[in-house]
């Protein structure tokens, strides 16, 4: 199956030694007093940044060396997370990061810490950074209509809220991270539970059950009269859905990323023969209607009962009714010539080619994959010095790269063209274009 995100290169596991990135003193400057506010803006801060600007908020939080878990842990933690992020247009490491610091602000605001234990704090922020761990591009109805074996896997329940949490797990087991190993038994085992009821609470398959359960809470409760584990639930699911609380200017960039991962699952659905799913069918489907659909029927009225519950949020929450106004005024043209690919920190150049196996491991729960990233034996190491020779390939082909059309021959291009066109597919001519003007003399390790 082929996702819409790619890989990256590893820091944990086979890939070397962990290597923490410097900090940008003007980034931090500039963005450490946003970080308990609603304003903040990931989109066009380099990874690096958004990584250091990660490990404040557990600084500022300040309970994770009161667990035993050492501030050098939360590091290579991070790095692993950010590390297996794809490079999605909207599931990606700068959502991970938006939906980790909203929820930090939305504690803050809620003065949720007095109701919450070291350890439930801590397990929040750790599920808020795993909830979309290694998210490959398309939704669980996508998941089940391929036939993925991850939904076979998870027998097509809450599939990606399952794998993320397996995976968070697994990276905080990882003998290069070891992030729980001061707990007792009985902490883990508490621990566990903690985040895993919490990745699978972002389900939206269980959304109206989250409303039900809101409805039944009495207006102006408050923190204090809310179970500590709904009340992170709601948090999560609040910040996971929060695109419509920041300023206009933040929102229109997270639509278009948004919309953008929805078209290519339309795309690939379309490919495969499926049906494809409405909100994610650019030929039918308007950016601006998707994004008005998702605050009128889902954020607008989720926010609204959340608010009444907890009324410290209310103010803030004042923004989604001023950003569905703003919506009114735009249709899909004006988005995208007023935001532009250029502004959301997504780009139209190639990704570097990097020597990693579980970005379709990833949906596919692959047990080859699983060996060679966490296998301690010797083919394992074989492995990972195999996977390094490659990666000096890639880095420095020199002599040994070639163009893509010495393999890839004009013939061959020509009958996929007469193959298309007795089959009625459109946009042969445009394939044609593409092709002499992308990829024909395009090298294929260093694609100069």
């Amino acid at each position: 199956m082929v996702m819409a995100g790619a890989p990256r290169e590893k820091h944990v596991g086979v890939s070397g030694p962990n290597l923490w990135p410097a900090a940008d003193a003007a980034v931090m400057q500039r963005w450490k007093p946003k970080l308990k506010t609603l304003e903040f803006d990931p989109m066009g801060i380099d990874e690096d940044d958004l990584l250091n600007l990660a490990l404040e908020i557990f600084l500022e939080i300040g309970v994770h060396e009161g667990l035993g878990i050492e501030t050098e842990k939360i590091k290579r933690f991070l790095l692993g997370v950010r590390d297996r992020m794809l490079e999605n247009p909207f599931h990606n490491w700068a959502h991970v990061f938006d939906v980790t610091q909203t929820c930090y602000a939305l504690v803050l605001l809620s003065k949720g810490r007095e109701i919450l234990t070291d350890m439930q704090l801590f397990g929040l922020m750790i599920a808020t950074l795993c909830h979309d761990l290694e998210h490959p591009g398309v939704n669980n109805q996508f998941l089940v209509k391929s036939k993925s074996s991850l939904a076979t896997l998870y027998n097509n329940e809450s599939i990606l809220e399952k794998h993320h949490a397996f995976r968070a797990f697994e990276l905080m087991l990882h003998p290069g991270i070891d992030l729980l190993s001061a707990f007792s038994k009985d902490q883990y085992d508490a621990f566990r539970q903690l985040v895993m009821s919490l990745i699978l609470a972002t389900d939206m398959a269980r959304h109206n059950e989250y409303v039900v359960n809101l409805k039944n809470h009495a207006k102006g409760e408050g923190v204090q009269g809310l179970d500590p584990l709904f009340y992170m639930e709601i948090l999560l699911k609040c910040a996971d859905i929060s695109d419509a609380l920041k300023p206009f200017d933040v929102t229109k960039k997270w639509t278009l990323r948004i919309t953008d991962e929805f078209f290519l699952q339309g795309d690939m659905e379309r490919a495969s023969g499926m049906d494809v799913s409405c909100m994610c069918d650019r030929t039918s489907q308007s950016r601006v209607a998707v994004q008005k659909g998702m605050i009128d029927y889902i954020v607008r009225p989720f926010c609204l009962l959340l608010a009444e519950v907890i009324p410290a949020f209310q103010e803030a929450f004042g923004q989604i009714a001023l950003n569905r106004s703003s919506w009114d005024t735009y249709d899909d043209a004006v988005l995208l010539e007023e935001v532009g690919k250029k502004d959301t920190g997504l780009t139209k150049a190639r990704t570097p080619l990097r020597v990693v196996t579980w970005n379709i491991a990833a949906v596919n729960n692959n047990p080859f994959e699983y060996w060679v990233t966490h296998g301690q034996t010797s083919q394992s190491e074989g492995y990972a010095k195999l996977m390094t020779d490659v990666q000096m390939l890639i880095d420095n082909p020199e002599t040994r790269d070639f163009k893509v059309g010495e393999v890839v021959t004009d013939d061959m291009i020509q009958e996929l063209v007469v193959s298309m066109t007795e089959h009625g597919c459109s946009g042969v001519d445009k394939l044609v274009d593409v092709w002499r003007a992308e990829y024909k003399e395009r090298y294929a390790i260093g694609y100069s």
